[in-house]
């Protein structure tokens, strides 16, 4: 789905105005668009992969991958909740 981009673009890059997009969304369970949430989690998860590419420490990376394995969680259930309210 589109929920990287702003709603505008979302809505345009599947030929509905934001409105109706808003609608179906909200039909499907979804009060708020998730754009900023997981642009959040993206952000932090790219830091992340920085931290493990460039860190030495076995317990610096340990951590950064334990946080990665919690961030991508979170992310697919955003996604995951998002689109089981769809089906």
């Amino acid at each position: 789905m589109h929920f990287h981009l702003p709603i505008k673009q979302a809505s345009r890059r599947l030929s509905l105005c934001p409105t109706v997009l808003k609608k179906i969304c909200r039909r499907g369970g979804l009060n708020r668009w998730p754009h900023r949430r997981v642009k959040s989690l993206l952000s932090k998860f790219n830091s992340l992969k920085e931290v493990l590419r460039t860190a030495t420490d076995p317990r610096v990376r340990m951590r950064a991958e334990q946080e990665l394995a919690r961030l991508e969680k979170r992310l697919s259930e955003i996604c995951s909740g998002i689109l089981r309210n769809y089906t």
